[in-house]
This record gives structure tokens, sequence and C-alpha cells, in this order.
């Protein structure tokens, strides 16, 4: 009978686990747009359907023969909503988060503008968000020649939803010091967008993961963006017991028993910053 007991207090203990893990899954689904794997069809019905139709059989010679007919389209029209929040494409974002490569590359030879921004919700979204946030669809390696052929045809990181954003909520980027490089070195990146959301990357040093500091020391260490600014411009947003100094922030991970890193060499070039900036 005890076994019986403990074996049924096993399967429930999984299953709530199991049940927490898919809404927790569900969240970080729902909390983001539909960008990859999004079949051609949404754009059935609108003017742009023929040539969308070229784009996703990669028809090279078709795009250029056509491109001249369409253009006057491409900035303004969009797609019908796809399945997740209705979200509705321009054609330039269904390129990226379908993996067209040679279309795209075509389309951006062409003169198709890199910067046309989709809305979802209340923020507005570039095709090298699309590119980057993209990684978990494209494959890691891949995404790298998204980012590079867009920031090649001067796609600007600074319109629209920081892509930084991206480094701390997209599994896929996080602590991906390779792509935060890709973008700094090929763009004039502002470092130090300030917001709930958009939050400086070193704030993901409570993420507690290795590839963190990494992030952390080179934007903090190489790139000297400024340390002393408050987490939140409201406070309403902050959480209990949330540091919204991030100097304070640092400053609380090193005394923090928990904090793995705290001895790290990286993660001491880091305290040492914030203390300096302190005094």
């Amino acid at each position: 009978m005890r076994k019986f007991i403990v074996f049924i207090f096993s399967i429930a203990f999984n299953a709530s686990m199991m049940f927490g893990l898919g809404f927790g899954w569900s969240i970080i689904e729902t909390n983001n747009p539909k960008m990859g794997e999004c079949s051609v069809d949404v754009f059935e019905g609108t003017d742009l359907y023929d040539f969308a139709c070229l784009v996703d059989k990669q028809d090279v010679n078709g795009i250029k023969n056509s491109y001249s007919k369409y253009e006057g389209l491409f900035d303004s029209l969009e797609s019908k909503g796809t399945d997740n929040k209705h979200v509705h494409l321009k054609l330039m974002h269904w390129a990226v988060g379908n993996k067209k490569y040679e279309a795209l590359e075509t389309l951006l030879v062409l003169g198709m503008n890199p910067n046309v921004l989709v809305e979802y919700g209340d923020y507005k979204l570039s095709p090298l968000y699309f590119a980057l946030f993209n990684s978990r669809n494209h494959g890691i390696n891949e995404t790298d020649k998204f980012i590079s052929l867009l920031l090649k045809y001067k796609a600007d990181p600074n319109i629209g939803r920081s892509p930084l954003w991206c480094f701390t909520s997209a599994e896929s980027v996080k602590g991906d010091l390779g792509k935060l490089k890709l973008l700094v070195d090929n763009s004039d990146i502002n470092l130090e967008q300030y917001g709930y959301l958009d939050k400086p990357l070193f704030m993901i040093l409570i993420e507690k993961r290795s590839s963190s500091l990494d992030l952390a020391k080179y934007l903090l260490i190489d790139c000297s963006i400024n340390i002393d600014c408050n987490y939140f411009d409201d406070d309403g947003l902050k959480k209990k017991n949330e540091m919204t100094n991030s100097i304070d922030r640092i400053k609380f991970l090193s005394k923090d028993k928990n904090y793995k890193f705290k001895k790290n060499k990286d993660f001491l070039l880091i305290l040492e910053r914030a203390k300096s900036c302190s005094n």
C-alpha cells in the first residue's frame, strides 16, 4: 500500500511538472510572433501573391523580371495574419523567416528596403530582428549569413524593437558572443538601450550562465557601455527585491551564495568596473 501511494504521488508530481513546463512554454511561444515556417499562402488573395510564389520557389530570373511590377507594394502590403496572434508580415520579413536566402539576396540587390517594419503588439520589428530571433528555426550557423547579408545592405539595428532583446530572451542566441560581435562589428548598433524588455545585455548576468559572462565582459570592458543606469524607467514594473540599479545588481551577485560565477575572473573584472563607477 505504501509503495502504491508513493507511486501515485510520483505520477502526480511529474504530471504537475510537465503541465508547468508546458504552460511556461506556451507563454514563451505566444509572447513572440510566428516568424518562420509560414506558408506563402498567407499572401494568397493579395496583389503580391504571384510574386511571393516566385520568392518561395527562389526563382531568381522570375524575381528579376517581375520586380519592377511589384516594387511599389513591398513597403506597404502585408500578408494575412499568421496563426500566432495574427501577425501580418511584409515580404521581406517572410523571406527572412522562411530561409529564402538566394531570393532574399536577389531582392536586396534589386533594391528592396531591408528596414521595413511590421507591427507586433506595441512593437515594430525589422527583418534583422526576425533573422536573429529565428536562429532556432534557421540553425545557429545558418543565421549568421542572413544577418551578414542584411547588414551588408544597410539594415539598421536601431529601428523598431532592438535585436539586442533576442540575446536576453531567445533561447537560441542567449550568450552568443559571436552573433553580438557580428552586429557590433558591422553596424552602428546602440548598445545602451534601456527599458523593461529592451534591457542592457549585461543584465543577463542574472541568468547565471558562463556564456552570460562573455557577453557582459565584452559589453562592459571592451565596448565600455554605460553601467550607471536604472534598470526600470517605471518602478511600477519592478519586481519584489529586484535591483533597479545595474551597479547594485552586479554587487549583489558577488555576494549571492547561489551565484556560482562570483569568483570567475571575468566576473571579477565586471565587479571591479561596477565598484569604480560607484565611487
